[in-house]
């Protein structure tokens, strides 16, 4: 190639010194020392290098080399930031003048996967979502480590910005969430309290003999919460309270399971049939075995027996449908059936037994009782 032409290159940067200024190589034209130098302090202060972050002064160094390198490096698009500076935090081993012409030369696809090795496809097009400035080299290592885990789907397929604290969520499910977890669609799993909620109601199911990997299996990667809530319900529903029960006599009959709990409760319109307004501890004490769960044969009604110390079970309530209670002489009547099938059953908690007979010995509480009793009939009465 001429000289001539060859310093009067088009979209050549640097000016025309002279022949003895320049050597060719098949990748481009190449300055001196010198030129680099001055090139490099030009470029290090052009607003288009911040993108790179800290291989700011680098890209302006391989420019400076490899001009050709211009073009193709400060009008790249997002994706392609993120892989040239995967590559150099990650992959980077040669000279400048090696790293140039394999920046020139290599198609940035084969850059993020000569950084990120055995990365999916697909992680070109979600850096997209990892903002305008090359990260660090420990961020691009926790990217390589995510995408090839059970989270990586997180990353790929996700819409959210791929940032420090959408690594720290995915981290942490990925040390300390159920696996069922990983089987969430990605608009869920990015969500820290939904992934949270499916981890521990999987816990329970897998503690319980369950498979909460069969419930959220083949699950359409488009599914809503919905979806989510209907499957764990199904699975919840056959818990069982555990098998060592106290006797219960007929015409009273124990509730074994979640699901005749709920069955229940929409029967007579109670707490009991859904997991809102406290229905959901009603089922965590009946598979823990805090609590007894009766019903009555002839009568409709919901009987609930909570354990108190060793041997002693005490009503805690009893309900009827609408949430209506029952009152004390069929109360009374259901404590002299359990009694008769040798429980030891007593009408209040002992725990609140205690609290009444301290408070009643205490003369000040009881002075300060009284007097507030009496005001507030005062203010009843006028």
């Amino acid at each position: 190639m001429d000289d001539k032409i060859r310093r009067s290159r088009p979209g050549n940067p640097f000016p025309n010194r002279g022949s003895n200024r320049w050597t060719y190589a098949g990748t481009g034209v190449f300055a001196t020392t010198q030129q680099q130098q001055e090139a490099t302090t030009h470029f290090d202060n052009a607003p288009a290098l911040r993108v790179y972050g800290p291989h700011a002064r680098r890209i302006a160094t391989l420019i400076a080399i490899n001009p050709g390198l211009a073009q193709r490096l400060l009008c790249a698009p997002t994706r392609v930031i993120h892989a040239v500076g995967a590559f150099l935090h990650l992959a980077d081993s040669g000279t400048d003048p090696d790293v140039a012409a394999t920046l020139h030369d290599t198609d940035p696809r084969a850059l993020l996967r000569l950084a990120i090795p055995g990365c999916p496809p697909t992680l070109f097009r979600a850096l997209d979502r990892a903002g305008s400035i090359v990260g660090s080299r420990v961020f691009y290592q926790r990217i390589a480590s995510i995408s090839a885990g059970p989270y990586g789907n997180l990353i790929v397929d996700g819409s959210g910005r791929i940032d420090d604290r959408l690594l720290r969520h995915i981290e942490t499910l990925a040390e300390a969430a159920d696996p069922a977890v990983a089987s969430l669609p990605p608009s869920l799993l990015s969500d820290p309290s939904i992934a949270e909620a499916v981890g521990a109601v999987a816990s329970l199911l897998r503690a319980s003999g369950l498979d909460p990997d069969a419930a959220m299996r083949g699950i359409p990667a488009n599914a809503g919460i919905e979806a989510v809530f209907r499957r764990l319900k199904k699975q919840v529903s056959a818990l069982r309270a555990p098998s060592v029960q106290p006797m219960v006599v007929s015409p009273l009959r124990q509730i074994l399971s979640i699901g005749e709990l709920r069955a229940l409760g929409r029967r007579l319109d109670l707490c009991v049939s859904s997991p809102q307004h406290g229905g959901v501890h009603h089922w965590m004490r009946l598979i823990g075995g805090e609590s007894l769960y009766l019903t009555h044969e002839a009568h409709p009604v919901l009987i609930e027996l909570r354990r108190s110390g060793r041997g002693v079970w005490h009503l805690e309530d009893a309900r009827a449908a609408h949430n209506r209670p029952v009152f004390p002489p069929a109360r009374r009547e259901i404590i002299e059936l359990l009694r008769l099938g040798g429980q030891n059953v007593v009408p209040v908690d002992p725990a609140e037994g205690l609290v009444t007979l301290s408070c009643r010995s205490d003369t000040m509480f009881e002075q300060w009782e009284r007097s507030l009793g009496a005001e507030l009939a005062a203010l009843d009465d006028g």
